[in-house]
């Protein structure tokens, strides 16, 4: 090979290389490179925030954590602070990058609602006028009636309407609620030993039961909560219920022989650990039910074995008669 095409063959091989650094090389090396990412006057405000990036990550910024005596307002890409807040760095970005967060003086208002509704969380700034504090007509809870918003969680001292001109640093209020009080009417039909009463949401109500419901000529059956007496025969009334409630009385008419008088049934011990006993039961059929109503257990025996339900209260059902029994 003479000295001219020899100097043709050098001067391509390095054009080839070059052009393999610019559209392979190159390309693979600027996506693989880490940049760094700097965040500056925290002033003691943890951060977790990631401090490395590449072309390939999307970044979105969060907020730092609390700082004493001050509000968080953005991130900004230079150290003035100036021009619109930085929410993050886009998909192929390249080159160190820092941020500097934003503070302005103030503090923060938190409301325990308690499960009710119509507080948001809110800050306020220093200097600032009077700050009122959501009013009852704002707040709601099912079965409640607002009661005030207090500094404690034990709701002791006077209730608080608003922060002063002269509050500072970070407020925190709760709510408390007083149950909504309602009527249950009963409907007995002709019968008597049924008084009506008032309840409220958090309410457990055994209903009046055969033991002490009468009427001359008839058998007390159980309560509906409706007047044509469809569906179930009712014995409790659970916690959770709201409104006005009306109960109506089922009879059956006595047969003409005059049945034999059942003595008043008793249940030892009680409370118990795990076994009761049914004094003159005469072999009749025992329900066992808990409070949510739910049917665990039917016996023909006197003795009821309660070992294996959580401790609790229990209600025996035999015949006409319901018994509360307290498992320890």
């Amino acid at each position: 090979m003479d000295r001219k095409n020899l100097l043709r063959l050098c001067v391509g091989t390095a054009l080839l290389l070059a052009a393999t650094s610019v559209t392979g090389l190159h390309a693979y090396r600027v996506a693989d490179v880490t940049y760094n990412i700097t965040y500056n006057s925290l002033n003691g405000a943890t951060n977790s925030n990631p401090t490395s990036y590449t072309t390939e990550d999307t970044i979105t910024l969060v907020s730092p954590g609390a700082r004493e005596g001050y509000i968080f307002a953005g991130w900004y890409a230079n150290a003035g602070r100036t021009g619109s807040a930085v929410t993050g760095i886009a998909t192929g970005s390249s080159g160190d990058t820092a941020f500097w967060a934003k503070w302005t003086l103030g503090f923060a208002i938190t409301y325990n609602t308690n499960g009710g509704s119509g507080a948001t969380n809110s800050t306020y700034t220093i200097p600032h006028g009077v700050i009122t504090l959501p009013p009852a007509a704002e707040m709601t809870k099912t079965g409640y009636t607002f009661g005030g918003w207090y500094a404690n969680d034990t709701f002791t001292g006077d209730a608080v309407t608003a922060i002063p001109t002269t509050g500072t640093g970070n407020k925190t209020f709760w709510a408390k609620w007083l149950p909504i009080t309602y009527n249950i009417t009963y409907e007995a039909n002709g019968g008597s030993g049924a008084t009506n009463r008032t309840y409220n949401i958090e309410n457990y109500i055994i209903l009046p039961t055969a033991a002490e419901m009468t009427k001359d000529g008839y058998t007390f059956v159980g309560w509906h909560d409706n007047s044509e007496l469809s569906g179930d025969t009712l014995f409790i009334f659970q916690t959770g219920n709201t409104g006005d409630k009306t109960f109506w009385a089922q009879w059956t008419e006595s047969t003409a022989i005059t049945p034999v008088a059942i003595a008043p049934l008793k249940v030892y011990p009680n409370p118990t650990p795990d076994v009761v006993y049914i004094t003159n039961g005469n072999g009749m059929e025992v329900k066992v039910y808990n409070l949510s109503g739910e049917l665990l257990q039917r016996t023909n025996d006197s003795r009821i074995d309660l070992s294996a339900y959580p401790s609790g209260i229990y209600l025996l059902q035999v015949d006409k008669q319901t018994m509360k029994v307290v498992k320890k």
